[in-house]
């Protein structure tokens, strides 16, 4: 703790920061007496006061050397130049030689400019690096998923293949038969050579109540294979006409042309413009190959189980064993089976292997 105060300040004073007078030994901090901070002082150093009485060269008008000189005589300074005005430069000229000029500001700031620009460019390409890195990931993810797809279909049973191909194969039906929403199929009309089957469903459809034209229509053409009769005297001819299919403009043609046909049973073909005598014609709805082929198997079904009603709604296959019962939808060949029963005969048996066979060929 310091315990003596300084002679000028009179604050209290370390040894440390101050200097004592050998001459009246009054202790008194370096700044007060303009003194270096730091710094070895001479064994004669004498303080300003008692400086002021000391005459030079023995003559009492002598006058008293300035502090500055003073303070260059008795302060020792150890590996550094003095510290006196006369060893330096002035301090304009110090001043001079520290100011930053415009040309070095300039200098400055485009050398922060040109760091900032590599900066920039150095994000740039940790983006794209940071994106690369985001894409491999994600392909990670994706490979692991197929993998985890892989296993799982590795693990599974032949049931469950069994039930994903049954489920695809229904829903490729299904979609087919989207695609026949607005068909129809007619049969048992005859065919002449050079006809307009265009002209023939107008006509028809007149004769069953409902008046059509040419824009009404989309396509008619007839389908299938010619049948025909060798054993006949005069040469082969067509034992049996083909279909007809029909494709509406508008659902809602289609559906009355159908229902009209349904309350006409027994309309034929007389007055349409067909030669020959008259015989009577089907209106159906169209068909996929999968439900045609459903449709005459649960028909047998139903006419050997006696089943009265088998019929189709908007491309649905539905069955009702007698009036009041309820309507049994049949989607596969085993809802025939354990709704109406099996076909016992034989033949039909066989038959229906072998269009069970064309199915499955037609599916692959």
């Amino acid at each position: 703790m310091p315990s003596e105060r300084c002679g000028c300040c009179r604050k209290f004073i370390s040894p440390v920061d101050g200097a004592r007078c050998n001459k009246c030994n009054v202790m008194q901090h370096r700044t007060c007496v303009g003194l270096p901070a730091r710094g070895i002082l001479s064994p004669t150093w004498r303080c300003p006061e008692c400086k002021k009485g000391e005459v030079r060269d023995n003559r009492d008008d002598a006058p008293v050397r300035g502090r500055s000189s003073a303070i260059t005589d008795d302060f020792i300074q150890r590996g550094q130049p003095s510290s006196s005005p006369t060893s330096h430069t002035s301090q304009r000229e110090q001043s001079a030689k520290t100011d930053i000029t415009n040309e070095d500001l300039m200098e400055e700031l485009k050398a922060m400019r040109f760091d900032l620009v590599n900066f920039r460019k150095e994000i740039s390409g940790l983006k794209v690096e940071i994106q690369t890195c985001i894409n491999r990931i994600d392909g990670l993810e994706s490979r692991i998923d197929a993998l985890e797809k892989c296993t799982f279909v590795q693990n599974a049973g032949p049931g469950d293949f069994n039930k994903v191909i049954n489920q695809l194969k229904s829903d490729l039906n299904d979609r087919d038969q989207d695609l026949l929403a607005n068909d129809l199929e007619v049969r048992n009309i005859p065919e002449e050579k050079g006809e307009n089957p265009t002209h023939l469903i107008i006509s028809v459809a007149a004769k069953l109540g409902l008046n059509l034209e040419n824009r009404d229509i989309v396509i008619t053409e007839r389908i299938g294979g010619r049948f025909y009769n060798a054993t006949n005297s005069e040469g082969p001819t067509d034992a049996r006409s083909r279909a007809i299919i029909v494709r509406m403009a508008r659902r809602d043609l289609r559906d009355e042309l159908l229902h009209n046909a349904r309350v006409r049973r027994s309309a034929d073909t007389s007055d349409i413009g067909v030669a020959g005598r008259p015989v009577r014609f089907y209106i159906n709805e169209r068909l996929t190959k999968i439900n045609r082929q459903l449709f005459r198997l649960a028909r047998d079904a139903g006419r050997r189980n006696g089943w009265q009603f088998v019929w189709t709604r908007r491309s649905r296959i539905l069955a009702r064993r007698k009036p009041g019962d309820a309507v049994v939808r049949i989607r596969d060949e085993n809802d025939v089976f354990n709704n109406i029963g099996p076909v016992t005969n034989t033949i039909s048996l066989v038959l229906y292997y072998y269009r069970y066979q064309i199915i499955l060929n037609y599916q692959k």
